[in-house]
């Protein structure tokens, strides 16, 4: 069976850290066929998604911060 994992990063005006946070997960890992990141942009007014979504990042992005147990909700 070919195992994957997916990294959720929930995220709130983190403009500074975001490429940083992104640029740290490992692409390989051994026993996982693929690593799928997800950024959720918790209605940050900064570049946070933009800065996630220019390194190839997907993003769900909140309209208004609503915590960070909201994020994983969705």
């Amino acid at each position: 069976m070919r195992k994957k994992l997916l990294v959720i990063i929930p995220a709130f005006n983190e403009e500074e850290k975001i490429g940083e946070v992104i640029q740290k997960i490992p692409r390989k890992l051994r026993g996982i066929s693929k690593i799928h990141v997800l950024v959720i942009d918790d209605g940050s007014i900064d570049n946070t998604s933009k800065i996630a979504k220019d390194l190839g990042i997907k993003v769900i992005k909140n309209y208004f911060n609503m915590g960070v147990g909201a994020a994983f909700a969705r």
